[in-house]
Parts: C-alpha cells; structure tokens; sequence
C-alpha cells in the first residue's frame, strides 16, 4: 500500500453500518469506533466537501480530510456547515455532510467536535465526548460555557500558551495532519528565487504584497507566487489589493487545483505567511500549511515580527534566520518560522484520536 492509499482513505471503502449508538453509560469508554458529529463554524460564501480537489482554505481541507480519516477507519461521521448553495445532504469519502439546521441538540450522541464554533453549547447539546478543536487565539470563554466542554484542542504547544484560560487537565495538543500522498504525487523541482503565498486573500496576503517591494528590492529576480484557490474579487479594499499584486515580480494565479497548490508548495524556495494575530498565536495559513511547507523543503517565513513563543525563537542565533539573509531587512522585515512537525492523517488520528476516543 502507498502513502497516498494509507494517507487517504479511497472512496470505495464503505465504513460498517453500526447502526444505532449503543449507550454504556457506566463505562468510560466509547464504543469502538465511534459516531463523531462536527458541527463547522460558519464561513462566507459556503463551502462543499466536493471543493477539496479544486482548491479550498487549507483549515477546511484538513477537516474534511480528518473526517474522512475517521470514516475510513469504520466511524460514522457527520458534518454539519454552511453550503453557500442549496442545503443537501452530501456523502463524500464516506462521510456525511448536512446542513445546520439538520443538528439536533438534545440527540443522542457519542462524540461531538465544535470546529471553530460554540453554537452547539450555547444550545445545551448533549454527547458521550464532548470536544472545542480551537483554530486561532480565543478571548476567555464564560466559565458555564467552558463548563460544557470536555477537552479544548489545540494544533501546537504555542496555540495552547495563546489560550491561557484553559485548564491544563482539559487541554489537548493534536497535530494537524498532511496529505503526504498527493504531495509526493505533485513533486517538482525547487526553484531557488520563488517565494509562494497559497491562501484566502484574507489571512495575510495584504500584509505580504506590502512587505514585497523591500524584499524584491533587497534581491532582484526573486519571483512571488500568489496561489488564491477561492479569489473573492468583490471583498472590501480589494481596490489597493489588485494595485499591490501588480508589483514587479508578482505571478496571481486564481482558482486553481489542489494538485497544483501542492506543486507550488514544491517548487517555492520561501512560503510567506500573513500574521493575523500579531498580540497572540495565528499566523494565516495555520499549522497544515506550515506542515507542508516543512515537508516540501519551503522555509516558511512571516510577514512580519511575530509574536513570542515555543515556534518563534528570536532571531538571534536562529539558524532558519541564519539561512535566510535574504529576508533580512530590520525589525519590520520577515521572521522565520519554526517548522510543524509533519505526519499523515492516519498517523494523527492513531496516535492522539483513537486513544482519546477509547479512553486510553
């Protein structure tokens, strides 16, 4: 079996039917494998699983290829978002995907994850398990809501430090995971003057097209790769956005495939990364596309001072820094980034998933 079929489950594995959840309620365990419930915080424009080979924000790939991971696995899995076209319910990999309004608070269940979200516990939904996977620096929650929360998982020791309000005891660190098969499928040589920025233009790419001029001019022929799979060409101040992607040097390439955002991944010497929380842990981007950065050999690089913490030594004896003089151009130039350490989702959800899942 190859990476691709390990790291991917195929569309033609059929996960068992378990039928309805059997409750053991004395137990601590939950029934292996379990019916896990995603409910998805709501993003603009909507989004379908169906986006995935097409190009989409790399957060939402990594949690439609974690559902699928799961569903590969035997769990039956449902998501619960926002389609953006006709509400349907979709089945892809294996796992269903529904509406919100198809969401049943007080159903039984056995897990249930809020994905960047708190709706469901602010409804006083019920579950066996009941899991907040945080995807960026959150302001303190009210004690009875953070009450309703078994575990908060974060994608990195850094991100769990940004959210300080969180008891130790309900703080989970889980990678994100890696879809190391269509990366070695889409390999391409490196090129030693391209940069790459691959994202939403709202997480950071303003911030990277403004910091260009001093890095083209700091080293002439160095070429900036702008990959935006979704583009939203009617977002507000789109007008000065369009004026800085016409520098020197800057290729946009829109709408384009997930193949080819890896292939760009490859090929790029530097990955640049917007700092959206400049007082806490986001950079825009997040872990899965740092992730990939690392296996690929780019040297990811900040668009900016970032803020303090475990993946952000200062630049002082940083070899990253060392290696990038490139980028060097005072304290408002680029800082590099710590690289995320890199695993495939089957080995994610093996090593911190099914034990958390089972109790272990």
């Amino acid at each position: 079996m190859n990476r691709l079929q390990k790291a991917v489950p195929t569309s033609s594995h059929k996960p068992p039917d378990l039928g309805e959840p059997k409750w053991t309620l004395a137990s601590p365990q939950l029934i292996w494998p379990p019916s896990v419930d995603i409910w998805c915080g709501y993003v603009a424009g909507g989004w379908s699983p169906y986006d995935l080979d097409g190009g989409m924000d790399e957060s939402l790939e990594a949690l439609v290829l974690w559902a699928s991971t799961l569903g590969g696995l035997g769990c039956r899995v449902r998501v619960y978002h926002n389609s953006g076209g006709p509400a349907r319910h979709l089945i892809h990999r294996g796992v269903h995907f529904l509406p919100h309004n198809r969401f049943e608070a007080d159903g039984q269940r056995q897990v249930l994850v809020t994905w960047g979200a708190v709706h469901p516990w602010r409804m006083g939904a019920a579950a066996r398990l009941k899991l907040h996977w945080s995807l960026g620096r959150e302001p303190p929650w009210h004690p009875r809501l953070a009450g309703c929360v078994d575990r908060f998982v974060f994608s990195s020791v850094a991100h769990r430090q940004a959210c300080p309000w969180v008891e130790d005891s309900k703080a989970l660190v889980a990678p994100w995971g890696v879809d190391l098969g269509l990366l070695d499928l889409c390999w391409r040589p490196k090129r030693e003057n391209r940069a790459l920025y691959a994202g939403p233009m709202d997480t950071g790419l303003e911030q990277v097209l403004t910091l260009w001029s001093q890095v083209y001019q700091h080293r002439k022929g160095l070429e900036l790769e702008v990959i935006c799979p979704k583009p939203d060409y009617h977002r507000p101040g789109y007008g000065r956005l369009s004026r800085l992607l016409a520098q020197p040097g800057v290729m946009l390439r829109d709408r384009v495939s997930r193949m080819e955002v890896a292939e760009g991944c490859w090929k790029a010497r530097y990955r640049l990364f917007g700092v959206v929380d400049r007082d806490g842990w986001r950079w825009g981007g997040g872990s899965a596309a740092r992730a990939k950065s690392a296996y690929c050999g780019a040297v990811p690089v900040a668009a900016g001072e970032p803020p303090g913490g475990e993946e952000t030594p200062s630049r002082s004896g940083d070899p990253l820094w060392r290696a990038c003089p490139d980028f060097a151009l005072g304290a408002d130039g680029p800082a590099p980034l710590t690289p995320e350490p890199v695993m495939d989702w089957l080995s994610v959800v093996q090593r911190v998933w099914e034990p958390l899942f089972k109790g272990e």
